[in-house]
């Protein structure tokens, strides 16, 4: 497994779509809305994939098995902030392997829409997409990540080094914990 940045419009983030919708809206009785979506193509985008040899065998749709979304939380990256295929950035259509992102960022990130397909949970896959989203931000010069976990799941990011900030707000019906980790590099 993999985890690599994917454009917004493209194929990955359609199927990230889907793990949304099926495992933390569905249940709910929720959708997306407009709403929901609105400023995602500024923000990035990092799926979890399996290899290609893994597809064979377990085929989701594009292979992602998680994703999550990255959203600076004081000012916007410096220089280009969109995400698009390298192959081909005029008409959209992207080479995922080759997705770039131009730019720093300046302050904390906001990592939101964490979520891991049903078939792959409690086998690492989310502490991979976490480590290897972490990673790639803090190369881009973040230092700091916060989320708004579901309180009961808030002990797996506790886990993944991240601390509870005693905050606690109801979203989507819910309540949710705010957690936050500074990035020290590889633990």
């Amino acid at each position: 497994m993999i985890v690599r940045l994917f454009p917004h419009g493209s194929a990955e983030y359609r199927a990230s779509l889907t793990l949304r919708c099926r495992f933390l809206r569905e249940p709910l009785g929720l959708m997306l809305t407009p709403a929901d979506l609105a400023g995602e193509e500024d923000q990035l985008h990092f799926g979890l994939f399996l290899s290609e040899e893994d597809q064979a065998v377990c085929p989701p749709p594009e292979g992602l098995v998680a994703s999550l979304i990255a959203k600076p939380l004081e000012s916007p990256p410096q220089g280009v902030t969109r995400v698009m295929g390298a192959a081909d950035a005029e008409s959209g259509v992207s080479a995922p392997s080759e997705a770039v992102f131009e730019g720093y960022f300046t302050g904390p990130v906001r990592l939101r829409q964490v979520v891991v397909h049903d078939d792959f949970r409690s086998c690492g896959a989310g502490r991979r997409l976490l480590a290897g989203a972490e990673k790639h931000l803090s190369e881009l010069g973040a230092t700091e990540f916060r989320l708004f976990a579901r309180t009961p799941v808030a002990g797996f990011y506790q886990r993944c080094g991240y601390e509870l900030t005693g905050l606690v707000a109801e979203l989507i019906g819910l309540p949710h914990s705010e957690l936050v980790k500074t990035y020290r590099g590889l633990e």
